[in-house]
């Protein structure tokens, strides 16, 4: 852990920024009348480092009205948090919310409007969301994603998984491009380090490391956590199960970086009613930490995001 945070319900220490990423599982921001499962994501959402992250990238998220909520139940609600959203035609969209102090200068949902591949598969089932975004000193882009699962093919995970690397290879090759680029959500893909046995034997990290245009300089990328992310039913506990959710910190970006990792499980296990009514999420929040100030930490004022 992070010297200066003893526990995932310490607040952070000044200087630092918090991204968490969490799949919060569709129902979790139900807004219809007496839906059990968002007073538990509130709950969660106010336990980890007591409320004190500044960014959350929130994957499954199906509708306007839900993003709406999710600002509701996040710390401080609507008066402190705005959300960077667009509804898709998906019933599972991504999206980044940010807390006041923190500035997203442009944002839209990557292929929502693409033409599908030649064999008719879209380039993306739930669109990722792409947003430049400033806290502190430390400016950087981030993309809000959720690969498809496809009943666990991971074949199907790392086709779109490389649409997001043409997209970033794209983006790489504009002038007015970030350096500094965080990848962030639920890729239903593991690390190689992570002990899990893949299907096909497709790795998140090996996905990147054989792809040439992602070997060196700024587009070389790293993976991060490799703790189990996903849940075991409720009836097996709801323990940590797969390793699906990752933060991928870009070379720049790695001068800030100061750690990645699952958010304590006790956190959602902690409520009374989790895992023994129903799980707050079929997943596990992770977070990443950086420095928002200091030796190495300057705005690179570039914000072109779009294809």
């Amino acid at each position: 852990p992070v010297a200066e945070i003893p526990d995932d319900t310490s607040p952070l220490p000044k200087e630092r920024l918090a991204i968490v990423s969490w799949n919060i599982q569709t129902g979790g921001t139900s807004t219809a009348q007496g839906a059990e499962r968002p007073p538990m994501v509130r709950e969660a959402l106010q336990k980890m480092f007591s409320g004190t992250y500044q960014i959350l990238a929130a994957q499954e998220i199906p509708n306007e009205a839900s993003a709406e909520l999710l600002r509701s139940l996040l710390p401080g609600g609507p008066e402190t948090w705005r959300a960077s959203f667009q509804d898709t035609p998906d019933a599972m969209d991504n999206g980044v919310w940010y807390r006041s102090g923190v500035v997203v200068r442009d944002s839209f949902a990557l292929f929502a409007d693409s033409e599908p591949e030649a064999s008719g598969k879209p380039k993306a089932e739930h669109p990722p969301h792409v947003a430049s975004l400033v806290a502190g000193d430390f400016d950087f882009t981030m993309i809000s994603l959720h690969l498809t699962f496809a009943d666990g093919d991971t074949r199907e995970s790392e086709r779109e998984l490389k649409h997001v690397l043409d997209y970033l290879d794209r983006y790489f090759s504009n002038p007015n491009h970030d350096p500094d680029v965080l990848v962030c959500g639920d890729f239903n893909l593991s690390s190689s380090h992570s002990g899990d046995e893949s299907p096909f034997e497709v790795y998140l990290d090996r996905v990147f490391d054989d792809d040439p245009r992602f070997q060196s300089g700024e587009q070389r990328f790293v993976t991060t956590v490799i703790s189990g992310t996903s849940r075991r039913t409720r009836q097996n506990g709801g323990v940590p199960n797969r390793n699906l959710d990752h933060c991928v910190v870009s070379a720049d970006a790695l001068e800030e970086f100061v750690q990645a990792r699952r958010v304590d499980p006790e956190v959602l296990l902690g409520h009374p009613e989790d895992p023994e009514d129903r799980l707050t999420s079929d997943h596990f929040p992770i977070a990443a930490f950086f420095r928002l100030r200091g030796e190495g930490v300057a705005r690179d004022n570039k914000t072109a995001i779009r294809p």
